[in-house]
């Protein structure tokens, strides 16, 4: 690709991707024209947004909407908005990746830690989630035997909350 034509990209994503959330009043970028957010789109997307040179803070506010849908068992929906699949199928675990994505650029990650630790404890909720799904689902791997050695109480609890609301 040449040079005009990242500047073409850069200059529609801009235009008809950055929304505000009505909600928060949080802005923040999709490749959806209906202004939904998708867990990996919004990685994918966010390696785009890095790559042209944006900074950090769309990426960063797509994360803290999902983490603000979480409830209260930890299940946070796949979309920001979408239909009774979307809404109870379980994020996968971008919203760490993309976290990564912005401590790789800017060095630090205090969005997490701001607000006495509000969406660090959101994200800590979200991941031991995602471990309890992956214990049930992966029971014969080495990941599960290192599971097993830790905290095997509490992620059965999780789990067993989580099958109840979600999984049946």
């Amino acid at each position: 690709m040449y040079r005009d034509d990242f500047k073409r990209i850069d200059e529609m994503m801009r235009k008809k991707g950055v929304f505000t959330h009505e909600e928060t009043g949080k802005k923040y970028y999709t490749g959806y024209e209906y202004s939904t957010l998708y867990d990996w789109d919004q990685y994918f997307e966010t390696i785009v947004q890095l790559y042209l040179g944006w900074k950090t803070d769309l990426a960063r506010n797509g994360v803290e909407i999902f983490l603000d849908l979480q409830k209260e068992n930890g299940h946070i929906q796949r979309s920001s908005i979408g239909c009774e699949e979307q809404l109870s199928e379980h994020v996968k675990p971008f919203l760490a990746q993309i976290s990564l994505l912005i401590y790789n650029r800017d060095g630090k990650i205090d969005f997490l830690s701001d607000n006495n630790f509000y969406y660090y404890e959101r994200m800590k909720k979200y991941l031991f989630l995602v471990v309890a799904v992956l214990y049930a689902l992966l029971p014969a791997t080495l990941f599960a035997e290192e599971l097993k050695k830790s905290d095997a109480n509490i992620v059965g609890h999780v789990l067993e909350k989580h099958s109840q609301e979600h999984l049946s």
